[in-house]
């Protein structure tokens, strides 16, 4: 569940261009593990791995966007694109967190992070249950991504129309629209 304090966030955005950094995380590093290479680590299945999307908000420090990956870890949702991601939104994060990158200690269990790729993003329409943003990566998809509401979350989509909203409809009616005609691309 989003604080009050995170909406305010997610509702009040800036304007102009923002840092953020995808990450893998596995989360629970055995012992054996702790000097293996993130392709290695990525090969083990026992161990389990997701994706920590973080984009930098006015006051520097970051939302994070939990991104599952599959078990058989045969692709990353947000690199191999495919279609809708469900993803959840967790506590807001230190500007520290751009920068994590190898082994952290917390508590007894030891996490691996390796930092996928650094990239800017900017902030289109702002509005409670649609975010637009637009990621100028290497890596991910570029262009105009939308944060929707979902039954068991949120959804990351990538819209077919790369065209910013520009009010001229009401909101309501606009995501409808984007989840009823599938006006997000379904796969590469």
């Amino acid at each position: 569940m989003i604080s009050k304090e995170e909406q305010h966030y997610i509702d009040n955005r800036p304007f102009g261009t923002f840092n953020a950094v995808y990450q893998h995380h596995w989360p629970a590093v055995k012992e054996e593990h702790v000097n293996h290479s993130a392709a290695e680590l990525w090969k083990e299945n026992d161990l389990v791995v997701h994706g920590d999307l973080r984009l930098e908000i006015n006051d520097g420090r970051l939302l994070r966007f939990y991104i599952p990956v599959p078990l058989d870890k045969k692709s990353d949702p947000l690199l191999d694109y495919q279609g809708p991601i469900l993803c959840s939104i967790r506590e807001l994060d230190e500007p520290a967190q751009l920068k994590l990158d190898g082994n952290l200690s917390r508590g007894e269990s030891q996490h691996r992070y390796k930092k996928v790729e650094d990239f800017t993003f900017k902030y289109g329409f702002q509005d409670t249950g649609f975010h637009e943003y637009f990621f100028y990566s290497d890596k991910i998809k570029k262009g105009r991504w939308l944060l929707l509401p979902d039954k068991k979350g949120w959804k990351l989509v990538y819209a077919k129309d790369q065209k910013p909203y520009r009010g001229n409809q009401k909101i309501e009616y606009y995501k409808q629209e984007i989840l009823n005609k599938e006006l997000y691309v379904k796969s590469n």
